[in-house]
């Protein structure tokens, strides 16, 4: 995973986590507030699984000492009288695995919206290392969040001042969440190279995925790590073995690759106003992306 600087982190260090969740009205300082909870009385933010999963539970349950937390789990006191799970949500879920009854907790006020409490969960957790899925989960849902605000300024600059990669790498790890969802799942193991999937994945068959998938894993249970290499060569056996069939790729075959690795887009339809469903707009803005990117090489070399 390619290093970068943890902007968050070093906010966290230089605002008080009360400055996270500030309102406009005053509200009590409940960010020195330090108290033992039931564990019965801490919801998990429904969020987090997508944005961050619990790969680390079972590290965290075999090395994890109650008396001993590097940090208390920070929670949201809701109206209730229970509270929501503002970062540790891993560590609260192995404490529960583990039968434990209380932990400590420092409590924070509950943000006056939704946006605000999805921001402070991005804030309070990217400082750990994630997995390239989830970083791009991150990305784009902080991007996602701006949007609904009004955010006004370049989009790639805020977003590589927040999380402390360069342009180039921030569309890299958005060209993940244009993989197939089979493939997607991938990426969710930090111990597979990801770079060699996301550039050549429109080579492997829609029908081989299931195979794709269980030789990559297979890879990774024996040796612990899979490298770009490993995943290339793998993708190579699917076109050597295409081009034994047919030696020659024709314009229309060409056309069909194309077309597969920017279906969603050539999917639409064009009828004057362009409209995008809800549920495909990620997807299909970062495979416009991707395609007005290919589409300037080939001007550039249309010039030449």
């Amino acid at each position: 995973m390619a290093e970068r600087v943890n902007r968050f982190a070093k906010k966290q260090e230089a605002v008080s986590l009360r400055d996270l969740t500030s309102r406009e009205t005053d509200s009590p300082n409940t960010s020195e507030i330090v108290a033992d909870l039931s564990l019965d009385l801490l919801d998990f933010d429904e969020n987090n699984e997508f944005l961050f999963g619990y790969h680390d539970l079972e590290r965290i349950k075999n090395t994890i000492d109650e008396s001993k937390l590097t940090a208390p789990p920070i929670v949201y006191k809701k109206d209730d009288g229970r509270y929501l799970i503002a970062s540790g949500h891993t560590r609260v879920k192995a404490l529960k695995d583990l039968g434990k009854k209380k932990v400590t907790c420092q409590i924070m006020a509950l943000p006056d919206n939704e946006d605000q409490i999805k921001k402070n969960l991005i804030y309070l957790n990217t400082q750990r290392r994630e997995a390239p899925l989830y970083i791009a989960r991150n990305i784009s849902e902080y991007e996602s969040i701006l949007r609904r605000e009004g955010f006004k300024g370049s989009m790639d600059q805020e977003l590589a001042k927040q999380f402390g990669y360069k342009k180039t790498m921030l569309y890299r790890y958005k060209k993940i969440l244009s993989l197939p969802k089979e493939l997607q799942e991938l990426c969710a193991y930090d111990e597979i190279a990801w770079y060699g999937l996301i550039d050549n994945y429109v080579d492997i068959p829609e029908d081989k995925y299931n195979e794709f998938i269980a030789s990559i894993l297979s890879i990774l249970d024996e040796e612990g790590h899979v490298s770009n290499k490993q995943v290339e060569d793998i993708i190579r056996g699917y076109i050597n073995k295409e081009s034994k069939k047919e030696e020659k790729v024709n314009n229309l075959e060409k056309g069909e690759k194309i077309s597969k690795r920017f279906k969603k887009i050539v999917s639409m339809m064009y009828d004057g106003e362009i409209k995008v469903k809800r549920k495909d707009k990620e997807e299909i803005k970062v495979q416009a992306e991707e395609l007005k990117e290919f589409l300037d090489k080939l001007i550039e070399a249309c010039e030449d």
